[in-house]
């Protein structure tokens, strides 16, 4: 309960207000909110949404990944009561906090697993889930396939501890292939790859009967192919299919490469590695100067641990991982390993990184509690915090007489200063015992909050903008009373988001990553919209001569009938 209280007050311009939603513009609002709403009408109809019939003649929803049909927490918002048939904005604002929430309590737990006080845990699930990846990420596909992550690290930590070994094995892998169901494929892809590492060292580590090794490995490898299948199969099936966009000049098919220069655009850039203490342009790498400073300081104190030593492995082969095309590390995986190129965002990696910061985090805190943090440790971290604050005060007041404020940089270079000087005062008055443990522990974790709060809930957009949405129901209307089976086309410089998939109006195009590759072939024939039976066009002026205004709604766009489209007709493959 006090998680949650947390992570509610922290999230309170999604839940304690109606002002702001997280539906802010660009992918959101075009594809991920349609996504969603299609998969609601059809679930309150009694169909699991397995096709969306309304995008380029029909396409299955769980072969694209990121609608996330196979999630379970999925389906809990599809269920929220639907307001005139359309999913309200409250449940999708209730639905990201949740995924927050869980992320909260996930990374407590696989803290308190590892016999860290609740105090430091509270303050590792925050890290966790309302910050770094989870918190400034913003697409909530890629947030649910990061979730588990600690509970697949911890799970695999008891087998490493000999701790029920096969069932725990079983529970890693269940949980690793479920993270696949999420709506993303980049992070489970990327920590899979950093459980083979892992079992590599457990193969070469542990003491345990090679036998029960095996069947500990089989038990990891089973679960996480049974249920992950699920979704890479049907997956890879459309995969095979189709023609992706991938930022490269020309789409690729399944068997063709994705070029590495289309990895190095997603790649972190090593200046952006200031961004993890500094958010910047790569704000999902920010984690905060608290956490880095209090994993530091657990790394030193508990540098005799295998755990602590572990993850910090675990944090440092993340940001290689992320670096891309910067690093020698992930060419060389890209170069080896089947299907990594499908993965084109390496700098999504960063996930991993922060999974094991706010771990050792945890250990700092805890450390700083016990007195283990050594006082020539303590007195460096305070002196670089006190510099580095006053520092950027300095630098902030030339730049500010040389180049005035266009942008929220200065805002964010003001922050980490209040911050670093505000942790350093915190940790000195707690050297010299001026303040308990406790209260101690307590303004460090506000502390916390107030840095995360400047990159997670930046972002939040006046709800107005997702009422965007509606602003075409009076069209949406109009077509759904006609009975000539409408297909429409639209101007796309005027209708940015999916409509067929929000109205629940066949749309002759939408906006998917991929494509079947018959229609990608074919889309550029003049004749195309005629022989898929798109009957209807939206935009301000018609596309052809011949098609004739039949309704004009109130934002000023007009359905036009194409008469030369043919009668709607089923596709065969012969």
């Amino acid at each position: 309960m006090l998680l949650f209280s947390i992570t509610v007050a922290f999230s309170w311009k999604l839940v304690l207000t109606t002002q702001y939603t997280w539906l802010d513009e660009g992918d959101n609002i075009n594809q991920v909110a349609p996504w969603l709403q299609v998969q609601a009408a059809q679930w309150h109809t009694g169909h699991f949404p397995l096709w969306d019939p309304h995008q380029q003649a029909g396409v299955p929803l769980v072969g694209q990944v990121q609608p996330g049909t196979l999630n379970p927490l999925n389906w809990i918002l599809f269920s929220m009561p639907l307001d005139n048939g359309f999913i309200q904005f409250v449940s999708l604002n209730w639905y990201w906090v949740l995924i927050q929430f869980l992320a909260v309590l996930f990374g407590y737990m696989l803290c308190r697993d590892l016999r860290l006080s609740p105090m430091a845990s509270v303050l590792a699930g925050c890290a966790f889930g309302l910050g770094g990846f989870m918190g400034s990420i913003h697409w909530p596909q890629k947030m649910m396939s990061a979730l588990l992550l600690p509970l697949i690290l911890m799970f695999f930590l008891r087998v490493l501890r000999s701790e029920n070994t096969v069932a725990n094995a079983a529970a890693s892998g269940a949980l690793l292939g479920a993270s696949f169901l999420g709506g993303h494929h980049n992070v489970p892809l990327f920590f899979g790859l950093l459980m083979v590492g892992l079992w590599i060292y457990y193969f070469l580590a542990s003491r345990s009967a090679p036998a029960r090794k095996l069947v500990a490995a089989a038990a990891f490898a089973g679960c996480f192919v049974l249920i992950a299948a699920a979704q890479i199969i049907p997956a890879q099936e459309l995969g095979k299919l189709s023609l992706r966009w991938v930022n490269a000049p020309s789409p690729v098919t399944w068997n063709e490469t994705v070029p590495y220069s289309v990895h190095n655009q997603f790649s972190l850039h090593p200046l952006a590695i200031l961004d993890i203490v500094i958010p910047g342009s790569q704000r999902p790498a920010f984690i905060g100067l608290v956490a880095v400073t209090l994993a530091l300081l657990g790394a030193a104190a508990k540098w005799q641990e295998r755990t602590v030593r572990l993850l910090s492995a675990v944090a440092l082969a993340g940001l290689l991982f992320a670096l891309g095309g910067r690093s020698l590390f992930h060419g060389v995986l890209y170069a080896v390993i089947p299907t990594l190129d499908k993965a084109r965002s390496p700098d999504v990696a960063i996930a991993i990184f922060h999974l094991g910061v706010v771990v050792l985090a945890a250990y700092g805190l805890d450390s700083l509690r016990s007195s283990e943090v050594s006082p020539q440790s303590l007195r460096i971290a305070i002196r670089v915090l006190s510099l580095a604050g006053l520092f950027l005060y300095a630098s902030l007041i030339v730049l500010v007489n040389l180049r005035p404020p266009t942008t929220d940089a200065y805002t964010f270079l003001a922050e980490a200063a209040l911050v670093a000087l505000f942790l350093a005062g915190i940790l000195l008055a707690w050297s010299k015992s001026r303040l308990s443990s406790r209260t101690a522990s307590l303004l460090v974790i506000f502390l916390l909050l107030f840095e995360l709060n400047q990159v997670t809930n930046y972002a939040q957009q006046p709800i107005q903008k997702a009422g965007e949405l509606h602003r075409l129901d009076d069209i949406a209307s109009f077509l759904k009373e006609r009975r000539d089976l409408p297909r429409v086309d639209v101007d796309d410089k005027e209708i940015s988001f999916d409509f067929g998939d929000w109205y629940g109006v066949d749309e002759l195009r939408g906006s998917l990553a991929a494509a079947l590759k018959p229609f990608a072939d074919t889309q550029a024939d003049a004749h195309f919209p005629m022989l898929l039976a798109a009957n209807y066009f939206i935009g301000r002026n018609p596309k052809r001569p011949e098609q004739i205004s039949a309704f004009e709604g109130k934002s000023g766009l007009r359905v036009f009938i194409d008469p030369s489209a043919f009668p709607r007709a089923r596709i065969v493959h012969a």
